[in-house]
């Protein structure tokens, strides 16, 4: 490609982005937001993509740089951008921001949200912060550097959501009250609770014994009325990815995550073929096969 096909392409994935992040502010469509990055057919020019995107929340309300810094997080899980892809974007983003304040004075505060949302979903490693200094700029990188940490010395919007979840479920276990189980879901009132309370639901559900399980498995498909389908989705690609880690505390974490998808497509709250849509990096994994196996087999004893 000649460098002069390369500024066009760049120009159409900057013009695209600022497009992407309207249209998922609009109708909040993460599946949409993944099959338009997937049509750019320009993977080296993701981190283009997410400094733009920021960039242009950066003019949005507190509300939509949420949702901005939430969509990210979300084409990670999905498998449209990598988390090294986002590194690379608020590099970008840092070395730009002398330039961005100019027209945003909050633009270093409204960063160090953006940074901060990354850090707590494990998509921005924290290596980042020693660097900050150096791309920010002697000025601002102490100031932000700063934000960062008194953001993340605070109950975070996530670690609030875990915390009442699992009071929910707990009480549930308890009660098999599920209307008020889906009230109290539906009173969390966040955008990133829909994906959260599905992970913590399977997550604590882990530990427990069969009883528990099988409330959790109806309460699992009672979550697609309070949070619909996509967060639903979300939900369970989260568990998926976070199965390394899973595995250490409770080994056969692979095989009760099959149980509750292939539960959840017999209940009719997954599509059949949910592990198609998995990002392939995370189903070519070891526990991913083993997870993807299992729920072929558990199905196929289920229709026979």
């Amino acid at each position: 490609m000649s460098a002069a096909d390369e500024e066009k392409l760049l120009a159409r994935v900057k013009a695209a982005a600022a497009m992407i992040l309207d249209e998922y502010l609009s109708c909040e469509s993460g599946h949409d937001t993944a099959l338009y990055i997937e049509e750019l057919k320009a993977p080296q020019l993701n981190p283009h993509l997410i400094k733009k995107m920021l960039t242009v929340a950066l003019d949005k309300s507190e509300k939509d740089q949420d949702m901005a810094a939430g969509l990210i997080s979300l084409l990670c899980v999905r498998g449209s951008i990598e988390p090294e892809d986002v590194e690379a974007g608020v590099e970008l983003l840092l070395r730009s921001l002398k330039d961005l304040v100019i027209d945003v004075p909050k633009a270093v505060t409204y960063t160090a949200r953006f940074m901060a949302h990354f850090l707590e979903d494990k998509i921005l490693p924290e290596s980042i912060l020693s660097s900050v200094k150096d791309l920010a700029g002697a000025d601002l990188g102490p100031e932000l550097i700063k934000s960062i940490g008194e953001i993340l010395s605070l109950p975070l919007p996530v670690t609030q959501i875990k915390r009442k979840v699992k009071e929910i479920i707990e009480e549930f276990y308890v009660s098999g009250d599920l209307v008020e189980a889906e009230r109290s879901l539906a009173e969390l009132n966040s955008k990133r609770s829909g994906h959260e309370a599905v992970k913590r639901t399977i997550v604590l559900a882990m530990e427990k014994k069969n009883r528990e399980r099988e409330r959790a498995s109806v309460l699992l498909s009672a979550m697609t009325r309070v949070y619909g389908s996509e967060q639903f989705f979300e939900g369970f690609t989260r568990v998926i990815r976070s199965l390394d880690d899973l595995s250490l505390d409770t080994p056969n974490a692979p095989a009760l995550l099959a149980n509750f998808i292939a539960r959840a497509i017999v209940d009719d709250v997954l599509p059949p073929n949910f592990i198609s849509f998995v990002p392939d990096r995370l189903v070519a994994s070891e526990r991913g096969r083993e997870v993807a196996g299992s729920v072929k087999t558990l199905l196929e004893q289920h229709s026979s």
